[in-house]
């Protein structure tokens, strides 16, 4: 007795796509994609913008998939550009990821490629000095009273200290503002924070802002400064 053999039909994904949005990109049950023509420099700033804050998520997916290449000199800040798309972008992609993007993408200023500084930067940075938790496609994770998940499904794989941020800047005045706004406009409970940081551990500079390498802050090296602080010249005194 001989057994029939069948073959089953392909399994279709389901995809998903917008009016606004430009042809060939769509999303799927995980991530977003393109399979339409070329993908120039000016297509894929349409498709980050089509996004919207969700940019840093297209651009992983597009390199993931090779439909782009960083180091194409087209593409020049590209990835600073995903960075900027959103204030919270960093919360998009696990800092790890963030730093392999920016180095397959080249050192920048204003989204230009640039040589890096020849010597250490003195840079700020204002926030509330706090531990905040991260799931594992890299998104903040909301907590209760207590510290934990304020969803039950909810799940803290990484935590971050805020002071050891991505972000940046040679302004002390800018970082000052943002030590000030504290948690929801409550201004006592910012800092601001100082680091010297090596040319190396530079990613990308945008106005006075600093994109920098985590992997070169160490919380011993940064001095807590009062939000009251005059200006930076007391500080360095």
């Amino acid at each position: 007795m001989s057994a029939s053999v069948f073959q089953l039909p392909a399994i279709k994904h389901r995809r998903w796509t917008w009016p606004d949005w430009p042809a060939g990109l769509y999303e799927d049950a995980d991530n977003y994609h393109y399979d339409g023509d070329a993908m120039t420099r000016n297509v894929f700033d349409e498709c980050s913008h089509a996004v919207k804050t969700d940019a840093p998520l297209l651009l992983d997916n597009l390199v993931a998939d090779r439909t782009i290449d960083l180091a194409w000199p087209t593409m020049a800040g590209a990835v600073v550009a995903a960075w900027s798309s959103w204030e919270y972008a960093e919360s998009k992609l696990d800092r790890r990821r963030w730093v392999e993007l920016f180095r397959a993408n080249g050192y920048t200023v204003d989204r230009e490629h640039a040589a890096r500084p020849h010597e250490p930067i003195a840079l700020w940075r204002g926030c509330v000095p706090a531990f905040i938790g991260i799931n594992t496609r890299g998104n903040l994770v909301g907590v209760d009273w207590r510290g934990l998940p304020a969803d039950p499904y909810g799940e803290i794989v990484e935590s971050w200290y805020t002071p050891c941020s991505m972000n940046w800047t040679c302004d002390f005045s800018a970082a000052r503002r943002f030590a000030r706004r504290g948690p929801v406009g409550y201004r006592e409970f910012g800092q601001i924070f100082a680091a010297v940081v090596e040319p190396e551990h530079l990613l990308a500079q945008v106005g006075n802002d600093y994109i920098v390498d985590p992997a070169g802050l160490s919380v011993t090296a940064l001095s807590a400064i009062s939000r009251d602080s005059p200006s930076a010249a007391a500080v360095r005194r």
